[in-house]
């Protein structure tokens, strides 16, 4: 049985855009989608230096979602219980 059907494991990872965070976790990222299904949620201004990153260690299974600002913001807010 395929390890990601066995664990029911999703991991998401906020993007903010900061570029200096895109070093920090982009590898852990890619290293935790072999074990689970792993989603960085981004905005549409995302930066290529991001995708740029991201395509330097396919194969992967890391998905990008991006979502408009204001939802976005809307789900960071609520993290931060603003």
């Amino acid at each position: 049985m395929n390890p990601k059907e066995e664990k029911h494991i999703r991991i998401a990872f906020l993007y903010l855009d900061e570029i200096h965070h895109v070093n920090h976790f982009i590898s852990i990222a890619v290293e935790l989608s072999k074990l689970a299904k792993v989603t960085v949620l981004t905005h549409p201004n995302c930066q290529d230096y991001f995708f740029e990153s991201l395509r330097a260690f396919e194969p992967h299974e890391v998905r990008v979602e991006i979502r408009k600002t204001s939802t976005f913001r809307a789900f960071t807010d609520r993290l931060k219980n603003r």
